[in-house]
């Protein structure tokens, strides 16, 4: 009962820090040029930026028992303020929340009663997420294993292991959950449903798409969370006509900023996503001031991570799995790597729900969709993607390449699954349209 009690505590945090610094219960945020965000917009907004500030803050070297403190004052002063000039009251927002703590909560019992982690997850993540429980800061870093690892993660579930009511090493892994569930909700806004009617797509998706393995440490569904948001405001930018548009720099532009920190501070492939959402903007976006800001914004991100890494003397990644030239790779092995490679990734397709309908839609779409740019934003990703997949593992510099392909290409997948989400709730769009 202890434990239950302080998991349904730690769930209500989550939902805290998703409340403010945007006001979640005001239907208008006028200091934007985004006139109107939806409740689900709001609380991502708010996760995306709070996961910033906790990272801008532990490189300051401010103790997470500080942080703490301030969240919790900071957003109780917040929510008081928001709540006494609250003109008007969507119940609706807190039924989303209601239906958002339950998944939230039903999926945390699952993680509870299966405490294995992956191999990586001991052998890499879970270390650096103790360094900050046991009260080290990033000064600290340089002395792990593989410290040239990004660390974001491990930050985020040391944080929440060590601001926890248990102090139990899962409840960090908790937040992960409430990230998937919270950018599933995200991108399921582009359905043209009624609230009830999304909320049950939201949940047959959450719940065929779940699986423990996902939630066992790895950073691989963080790097998911992040690209449904990414997704989210990408196809809201482009294909949602109703959106408003304007020569400002907008708040989403804003937010996937901080959205493209947080991923390349997660993984490294997140830095090869980065570059392939860049590329897409670009193609897509006519807005030159929006483009060049964009730009310049992620040429500063990448400056700021090298200095980083300089500052706390972590050494900078490179690539040595593929430091071998084209050369030392003969026809025949890059012919049965390339064999293998196409092999486990139509195997492992089967194994990944989401990736699986969205991937059908996505031939749906190509099939039978007239909407050109539907075609070339779903496809520049998938070849961006399908070679980033297929160059990792032709030219990898290491000995049993098919146990790594087996290994490394389900984690591909999970990652990038997001963007291809959108297929399928567009495709859900035109199959209801039709039906009627």
């Amino acid at each position: 009962m202890t434990e239950t009690i302080a998991i349904l505590i730690q769930i209500s945090y989550f939902i805290f820090l998703s409340l403010f610094p945007l006001n979640a219960f005001n239907n208008r945020l006028s200091y934007f040029s985004v006139s109107k965000l939806s409740f689900i917009d709001k609380l991502s907004a708010n996760t995306i930026i709070n996961i910033n500030v906790l990272f801008i803050l532990s490189l300051l070297k401010i103790s997470f028992s500080i942080i703490f403190y301030f969240q919790i004052i900071f957003g109780i002063a917040s929510l008081i303020f928001f709540l006494k000039n609250q003109k008007e009251f969507n119940y609706k927002d807190i039924y989303i929340l209601i239906i958002i703590f339950i998944i939230n909560f039903i999926l945390s019992i699952v993680i509870a009663s299966n405490l294995i982690l992956g191999w990586d997850s001991d052998f890499r993540w879970i270390m650096k997420a103790l360094n900050f429980v046991q009260g080290n800061n990033v000064d600290n870093l340089y002395k792990f294993t593989d410290s040239a690892y990004p660390f974001l993660g491990s930050l985020i579930w040391g944080y929440f292991w060590k601001n926890s009511l248990l102090g139990y090493e899962y409840f960090g892994r908790l937040f992960y959950i409430y990230l998937f569930i919270l950018s599933i909700f995200s991108l399921s806004e582009i359905l043209n449903f009624k609230l009830n009617y999304r909320i049950c797509v939201v949940i047959s998706l959450i719940l065929l798409g779940f699986q423990y393995v996902y939630f066992n440490g790895y950073q691989d569904i963080v790097i998911f969370s992040i690209i449904c948001f990414i997704s989210k405001i990408l196809y809201c930018y482009f294909f949602d006509y109703k959106h408003k548009k304007s020569r400002k720099i907008s708040l989403e532009i804003i937010l996937l900023i901080l959205l493209f920190n947080i991923l390349v501070w997660i993984k490294h492939e997140g830095t090869i996503y980065l570059c392939f959402f860049l590329i897409l903007f670009l193609f897509f976006s006519k807005n030159y001031q929006s483009n060049i800001f964009l730009t310049a914004s992620i040429i500063l991100i990448f400056i700021f991570k090298l200095k980083i890494y300089d500052y706390l003397n972590l050494p900078f990644p490179y690539p040595e799995v593929y430091s071998r030239s084209f050369s030392d790779f003969g026809f025949e092995t890059l012919l049965s790597r390339f064999l293998l490679v196409s092999k486990y990734y139509l195997i492992f397709i089967f194994n990944n729900f989401l990736m699986l309908i969205s991937l059908i839609s996505f031939l749906l779409i190509f099939i039978f969709q007239k909407n050109t740019r539907y075609l070339k934003f779903f496809l520049l990703f998938f070849l961006l993607n399908l070679g980033f997949i297929y160059g990792s593992h032709l030219f990898m510099n290491l000995q049993n390449v098919d146990y790594w392909i087996t290994h490394t290409i389900p984690r591909f997948m999970i990652q990038t699954t997001g963007f291809y989400l959108i297929a399928f709730f567009i495709f859900f769009n035109k199959l209801s349209r039709f039906l009627k």
